[in-house]
């Protein structure tokens, strides 16, 4: 589970890749790009919006928004009601 800060760390560092590249985070090239963590690791940006995804109910709304309002996003962001 992560905190919020963490959680919008993530959320942020997903909004730069995609304004940056407009392309998926789920796609292939996305699995090469790499974003240093508030800890010093380095995750790629798949495995970030895997953990996003997973952690969706801590990330401010607006923040999920401005994910949500890229083009390559298909399947948008929405928080879990039963959490």
């Amino acid at each position: 589970m992560l905190s919020n800060l963490e959680a919008n760390y993530i959320a942020i560092q997903i909004i730069y890749f995609l304004d940056k590249y407009e392309y998926s985070p789920n796609s292939y090239f996305s699995h090469s790009v790499l974003v240093k963590m508030l800890d010093g690791k380095e995750v790629s940006v798949a495995s970030l919006y895997r953990r996003l995804k997973n952690n969706i109910n801590y990330v401010d709304d607006k923040l999920i928004e401005k994910i949500n309002s890229h083009g390559c996003i298909f399947k948008k962001l929405s928080k879990n009601q039963t959490n």
